[in-house]
């Protein structure tokens, strides 16, 4: 849900920051900016859902640390290919 959130974000501010090109695109999502907010409202109603379960709610609860461990992999990982 983390990834389809970056998408329907990015997506909003395109539309905000190009109108331009969203004019003139053959691929426009249907209803635009409001499917975009009902879905990540439908994201945080799934994320609400998950909390009430004992095993899911663990999981929702360690997964900042896991973000906060790939970023630290990947900055290490890219510090090494720096130095060569």
């Amino acid at each position: 849900m983390f990834v389809w959130t970056i998408i329907l974000c990015s997506y909003l501010v395109y539309r905000k920051k190009r109108p331009q090109l969203h004019e003139k695109s053959k691929y426009k999502m249907p209803l635009g900016k409001f499917m975009c907010w009902v879905c990540m409202a439908f994201f945080v109603f799934v994320l609400v859902l998950l909390t009430l379960e004992d095993d899911t709610r663990e999981a929702l609860m360690v997964t900042p640390l896991w973000f906060v461990l790939l970023g630290a992999g990947w900055l290490f990982a890219g510090k090494k290919r720096l130095a060569k």
